[in-house]
């Protein structure tokens, strides 16, 4: 009896923390999107540097993918590496460009086997409100997430 009283007592415990865990699972997407992109933007800078080509990471804002794509012959393409091939950003997760006038409207980054690359901005908006950039001020500098307690802190805003 005592045994089934235990197992009651858990199963009502997990019955009442289980919707707070989904609901943090869901709050992490926007931040695991920002970490893959990320890691994906430092990919395209090192391989860019060890192969001598240029490197682009596009984000197509309209259907949610990315892929990063190399220059070969003039024009850029797939590499052959699992890495090559098209992304989808989660679920609820928008993603938009911010860049420098001068870049034009454009919907990629670039990275240059020289270690340049473009200075510009990636929003990713979650459907709860939550927005976290990546983002890098100069093209020396490497890219960075930033979400809005760090602009906060900075006394910034978006």
């Amino acid at each position: 009896m005592e045994l089934i009283l235990v197992l009651v007592i858990l199963a009502i415990a997990a019955a009442m923390v289980a919707p707070s865990l989904i609901s943090f699972a869901h709050g992490r997407v926007a931040d695991d999107a920002a970490l893959r992109l990320l890691a994906m933007m430092q990919y395209a800078q090192n391989q860019s540097a060890n192969d001598g080509v240029v490197y682009r990471l596009y984000v197509e804002p309209s259907d949610g993918t990315y892929q990063l794509r190399m220059q070969q012959a003039g024009q850029f393409v797939s590499p052959q590496a699992s890495i090559g091939r098209v992304f989808d950003l989660p679920q609820g997760v928008d993603a938009s460009w911010a860049a420098p006038a001068d870049m034009g409207v454009r919907n990629y980054v670039e990275f240059d086997p020289d270690g340049r690359h473009d200075v510009a901005t990636l929003k990713l908006t979650e459907r709860n409100g939550q927005m976290i950039w990546i983002t890098c001020d100069s093209m020396g500098e490497g890219y960075r997430i930033v979400d809005a307690s760090t602009l906060q802190a900075q006394g910034g805003g978006a």
